[in-house]
């Protein structure tokens, strides 16, 4: 049982040794972490901008009762949950980097055909704003469902970490802190730039809900270009850098200090507590 106990300790002490690897500063100067952390902020813009302003639109023309809107905005959710597993899927054949970039550009399309786009000089129509909330639904999930595994992968690739529950759980509250302030962010944005331009049109408020779609599409496509320049073009010219550690179980083996040994210690414990486990079985049978 002695060696059962040290086994334990020192399985003990490399949890503490993986939780102490993992701090707020290693998110926060990662600069793929960060671009996806802003990503979630600005994801959520994009797909909640339109909720103060969406049913005034759609009721002043006349294309739907008041009391029936819910029904609309549900198609956008509707697509979302349909799109979130496929793109889990489709995460598995492409690099989420990629796939999100994908979405930033899907995102401006569905924009400017939700409007519908008064600068492209669509016509206002209820088919076109059906269609637009679906694909805006379908391309938020491009955009949500590959940023925290990036998130998580991006700080384990460069810090050399394991993929533990500890980096999980500050990645998911980074991520979640990104995508409330987004939540908050949104209507606020929507609503003020609705607002003006209502007012600039002469309170028309068939104005105001296009024109807001044509500067958050307009702003998703910039800031897909923006990722593509933050997240994608240094590894396309710079390669994949390397940690200086081989492997993730030589910095975790340098972090618990000297005299440290690792090889899965989690492994190790288990095969000790079945070796303890027998000899207690054959103690026992001997004394019977």
């Amino acid at each position: 049982m002695v060696g059962l106990a040290k086994v334990s300790e020192r399985y003990s002490r490399r949890s503490h040794v993986m939780m102490a690897q993992v701090t707020f500063k290693i998110f926060f100067t990662n600069l793929r972490a960060m671009t996806a952390i802003v990503s979630a902020m600005f994801a959520m813009i994009f797909m909640l901008f339109y909720e103060p302003v969406f049913t005034p639109y759609i009721v002043a023309q006349k294309w739907i009762d008041q009391d029936k809107v819910g029904y609309t905005l549900a198609i956008g959710c509707f697509t979302y949950a349909v799109g979130s597993p496929l793109v889990g899927m489709l995460c598995a054949k492409i690099q989420r980097k990629y796939i999100t970039l994908m979405a930033f550009f899907l995102c401006g399309l569905s924009l400017f055909i939700f409007g519908p786009s008064p600068s492209f000089g669509f016509t206002p129509s209820l088919a076109f704003t059906l269609v637009g909330i679906g694909m805006l639904g379908f391309s938020v999930a491009f955009l949500f469902v590959p940023l925290l595994p990036e998130i998580i992968s991006s700080v384990a690739e460069k810090e050399g970490l394991e993929n533990s529950p500890f980096l999980a759980d500050k990645a998911s509250g980074i991520y979640n802190g990104a995508y409330g302030i987004g939540n908050c962010l949104a209507p606020i944005i929507g609503g003020a730039i609705t607002a003006a331009k209502i007012s600039k049109e002469g309170n028309n408020k068939t104005k105001g809900f296009p024109f807001t779609c044509d500067v958050m599409a307009f702003a998703s496509i910039g800031f897909g270009v923006l990722y593509f320049l933050l997240a994608i073009l240094p590894g396309l010219i710079g390669g994949n850098k390397v940690s200086k550690y081989s492997n993730r179980e030589d910095k975790l083996t340098a972090d618990l200090g000297a005299g440290a040994v690792d090889n899965s210690l989690t492994i190790e414990f288990e095969a000790n507590r079945a070796g303890q486990l027998n000899d207690s079985n054959r103690q026992t049978g001997t004394t019977k």
